[in-house]
């Protein structure tokens, strides 16, 4: 019998799959940061 993320074509869970979440904290500064900083000198000058 296949299992329930088989069944729904799901990759299977990983146990390191705690890497991704300082690249993800990173990409959350930089989303948030480049913008407001864009804004900022745009609004300044």
């Amino acid at each position: 019998m296949l299992g329930a993320r088989a069944t729904f074509g799901l990759a299977p869970e990983r146990e390191d799959a705690g890497g991704g979440r300082v690249l993800t904290g990173v990409g959350i500064f930089l989303f948030v940061s480049l913008p407001l900083t864009a804004v900022g000198v745009a609004l300044l000058s």
